[in-house]
């Protein structure tokens, strides 16, 4: 029964069927987000709608949300090149450093803002590996957490 379609029939088939499916999800979901819209080719003129006084407080807010998050990078940046380069300075020392919890520590309490951040668990992920990279095992994945104070 299967052998006297041919892959032509096949294929135009499925490709009728899926765009019937495409059409039906479209008019069923999303023709109802479509409205027509007055334009300048419709014979009346464009408008725009007027800008309130809460319209510029959010467009201000949102510009200091955006501004914070840029400053939070930058922060988050910064300390990851400082822990980077200490860890880098401790790994060339012969001397095992027991100290590096505390020196670690110290650089978390000058980016105190970022403590209760969605950023402060990946940044213990890159202490830990930055760790397991230079071979300091000084610092276990529980102790972590708690050098941010």
């Amino acid at each position: 029964m299967l052998s006297n379609i041919s892959w032509n029939q096949y294929l135009v088939t499925v490709a009728t069927l899926t765009l019937l499916w495409y059409v039906y999800v479209y008019l069923r979901f999303y023709a109802g987000n479509l409205k027509l819209k007055d334009s300048p080719t419709t014979g009346q003129a464009f408008q725009a709608a007027p800008v309130t006084n809460q319209d510029s407080v959010q467009l201000e807010n949102e510009l200091e949300t955006d501004e914070e998050s840029a400053d939070e990078f930058m922060q988050v940046e910064n300390l990851i090149e400082e822990i980077k380069a200490l860890l880098a300075t401790d790994s060339q020392t012969t001397v095992i450093n027991t100290e590096l919890p505390a020196d670690l520590k110290k650089i978390l309490a000058k980016y105190s803002d970022l403590k209760y951040t969605p950023y402060r668990s990946a940044i213990n992920e890159l202490i830990l590996a930055e760790c397991e990279r230079y071979g300091t095992d000084t610092i276990e994945e529980s102790d972590v957490d708690g050098l941010w104070g």
